[in-house]
C-alpha cells in the first residue's frame, strides 16, 4: 500500500512537470519560479531515493554503495544549484553573468555522476583490457567531439563576439556532458552489472542533460534569454525522479547479484568506435573536396589525426589482450580449478616429457602418488565446501615442500601426484617424509571449521627406470605402494621396492609353512 501510493504521489508530481509549461506563460515570473522549484524538487527527490538505496543496499551489494552515495551527492549539489540560481535570478528576472556560484554547484555534481559511473562493480579485468577499453572512450570522444567542433563550436566560438572565456565557459557544461555519456554508454553496454531499466533511465538523464546543455548554450551565443527553462529541462527534472527510482527496484538489488557477463563483447560494442571513425573520414573527405580552409577545417582535420592515432593504439593494446586471451584459455585447459594445481591430462603430459628426458640424460625420475586418509568422512561430517577447502590446502602444503622444479597435480578425486626430477628412491623418500609431515602438522582449513580438520596422507613411491621402464608402469607401482601404506595403517610413507620385498617376503614365508 505504501509502495502503490509513493508511485502516485510521484506520478503525480511528474505530471506537473510536463504541465507546468503548457500551462503558464513562459516569461512570468511564477512560470521562472515554479521551474526552479520543480528542477530542485526533483534533484531533491532523486538524492533523497538513491540515498536510501545507500542504506538499503549496506547489507546486499556494499560496492554500490559507493555509487549510490556519489550519485546522491550529485543530485544534491545540482539541487543546491538551482536553489541558488532561483535567489540570484527571481528578484530582477535576470541573467547573472557566467561563470557564477550556481555554476559552481552545478559543475560540482559532474564529478559525482563520473566516479559513480567509473565506480560501478565490473568483473575483474586486465590492464590491457582496461587500457582497450579507455582507447574505445577516447576513441568516441575524439569524434564526437570532432563532429561538434566542426557543427556547433568552432563555428561559435571563432566568429561570435563576446570575452573568450565566456564563450569557452559557456562549452563546458556539453563538454562534461559528453565524457559521462560516452563512458556510461560504453561501460554499461559491455559489462552490465545492473539492471537494463536502470541503465536506460541513467542514459536518458544523460542525454536530457547534453541535449538541454545544447539548448542553452545555443541561446547563450545567439545572444537570447538565458534561462533553464526549457520543456528539456523539464524532461530531465522527470530523469532525475527515474533514476532515484530506480534504486528503489528490489529486482535491481537481485539482478545485480545474480548478473556477471565475461569479457567478451558484443559485435556492435567492437564496431561502434569504427563508425565514428568512418564518420570523421568522411567529414575530412567533404573538407578536402570543398576546399574549405580555416581554423574551424584545421581544427577538425587535428582531430582526425588524433582519432588515427588512438585507433592504432587501440590496435596495439587489443592485440595484447589476444594474446593474454590465449594464455589464460592454456591456463584453463591445463589447470585443475579447485586447487590451482596441473590437471590429470596436462599431468600425464608432463610425465611423458620427463620420462623422455630422464631416458636421454640416464636421469633418475621419482613418482610420488598420496591420497587423503578418511576423506569421505570429511566431506561426510563437514560438508563439500569443507571438503574442496581441504583439498586445494593439501595442495598449498605440499606445494611448499617441493623444489620449483618438481610438478604437483592433482591426479583425480583426492589423489595426487608429484614428479620428482633426478631424483632416486632415497631422495624421494626423503621428499615424501617433509610432504606427510607438513599436512600432519597442524590442522587444516581452520577458516571454515572451528579448530580446523585433522587431515593425514597415505604416500606411495616409484622410480624410474630401477622400478619400471614406462611412465604409466611407474605410476601404477607408485599407486600400489600408496594403498600398501594404507593397509598397513594410513599416514606413512612406502615404496614400491618395499612393497615388492615385503610380498616377496611374505610369499616366501607361505612356501616355508609346513603342509
Amino acid at each position: 500500500m505504501k509502495r502503490k501510493l509513493t508511485i502516485c504521489l510521484l506520478l503525480g508530481y511528474s505530471g506537473i512537470i510536463l504541465a507546468w509549461p503548457l500551462l503558464i506563460a513562459q516569461t512570468s515570473a511564477l512560470f521562472l519560479g515554479g521551474s526552479f522549484a520543480i528542477q530542485a524538487g526533483s534533484a531533491l527527490l532523486g538524492a533523497g531515493m538513491s540515498f536510501n538505496g545507500f542504506r538499503i543496499l549496506h547489507r546486499q551489494h556494499r560496492p554500490l554503495q559507493r555509487v549510490a552515495l556519489l550519485m546522491g551527492l550529485g543530485f544534491l549539489l545540482n539541487c543546491i544549484g538551482q536553489l541558488v540560481k532561483a535567489f540570484l535570478q527571481l528578484p530582477f528576472l535576470l541573467h547573472n553573468p557566467i561563470p557564477n556560484l550556481p555554476d559552481i554547484f552545478a559543475l560540482g555534481s559532474y564529478p559525482c555522476f563520473l566516479a559513480s559511473i567509473l565506480l560501478f562493480p565490473l568483473p575483474r579485468l586486465s590492464t590491457a583490457m582496461r587500457a582497450r577499453l579507455a582507447a574505445d572512450s577516447f576513441m568516441i570522444i575524439i569524434a564526437v567531439a570532432t563532429l561538434t567542433w566542426y557543427f556547433l563550436f568552432g563555428p561559435t566560438i571563432l566568429h561570435e563576439e563576446g570575452p573568450l572565456a565566456d564563450r569557452l565557459f559557456n562549452i563546458l557544461y556539453p563538454c562534461v556532458d559528453l565524457v559521462l555519456l560516452c563512458y556510461l554508454t560504453l561501460t554499461f553496454q559491455r559489462y552490465l552489472t545492473l539492471n537494463r531499466g536502470l541503465m536506460l533511465l541513467l542514459s536518458l538523464q544523460l542525454v536530457a542533460l547534453l541535449i538541454s546543455t545544447f539548448i542553452d548554450c545555443i541561446n547563450v551565443y545567439q545572444a537570447l534569454s538565458h534561462q533553464s527553462t526549457s520543456i528539456l529541462n523539464h524532461f530531465g527534472a522527470i530523469i532525475y525522479l527515474l533514476a532515484g527510482i530506480g534504486w528503489q527496484m528490489e529486482r535491481f538489488h537481485q539482478d545485480v547479484q545474480a548478473k556477471k557477463q565475461a569479457e567478451h563483447s558484443s559485435a556492435m560494442n567492437t564496431l561502434l568506435p569504427y563508425v565514428f571513425v568512418v564518420m570523421i573520414l568522411l567529414l575530412i573527405c567533404w573538407i578536402w573536396v570543398s576546399g574549405e580552409i580555416g581554423d574551424v577545417a584545421r581544427g577538425t582535420e587535428l582531430g582526425g589525426l588524433l582519432l588515427i592515432g588512438t585507433v592504432l593504439l587501440r590496435q596495439l593494446f587489443a592485440m595484447k589482450t589476444i594474446h593474454e586471451t590465449n594464455q589464460q584459455l592454456e591456463r584453463l585447459s591445463t589447470t585443475d580449478p579447485l586447487t590451482g594445481l596441473v590437471n590429470h591430462r596436462s599431468l600425464l603430459d608432463t610425465l611423458d616429457t620427463e620420462i623422455e628426458r630422464a631416458h636421454r640424460y640416464a636421469h633418475p625420475l621419482s613418482i610420488v602418488f598420496f591420497d587423503g586418509d578418511h576423506f569421505k568422512q570429511v566431506n561426510d561430517t563437514y560438508g563439500h565446501a569443507a571438503g574442496d577447502g581441504v583439498l586445494h590446502e593439501l595442495g598449498v602444503r605440499v606445494r611448499s615442500v617441493l623444489r620449483s622444479g618438481d610438478t604437483l597435480g592433482r591426479y583425480g578425486g583426492e589423489e595426487f601426484l608429484v614428479l620428482l626430477p633426478e631424483s632416486d628412491s632415497e631422495q624421494a623418500l626423503l621428499v615424501a617424509e617433509r610432504m606427510r609431515a607438513a599436512v600432519a602438522a597442524t590442522p587444516l582449513v581452520p577458516e571454515l571449521v572451528e579448530g580446523g580438520i585433522n587431515v593425514t596422507i597415505s604416500v606411495g613411491i616409484a622410480t624410474y627406470p630401477v622400478d619400471a621402464t614406462t611412465g604409466s608402469q611407474v605410476v601404477e607401482l607408485a599407486d600400489q605402494a600408496m594403498y600398501w601404506a594404507k593397509d598397513l595403517g594410513r599416514n606413512q610413507v612406502h615404496t614400491s621396492s618395499g612393497v615388492a620385498r615385503a610380498n616377496h617376503e611374505s610369499s616366501y614365508t607361505l612356501e616355508k609353512l609346513p603342509l
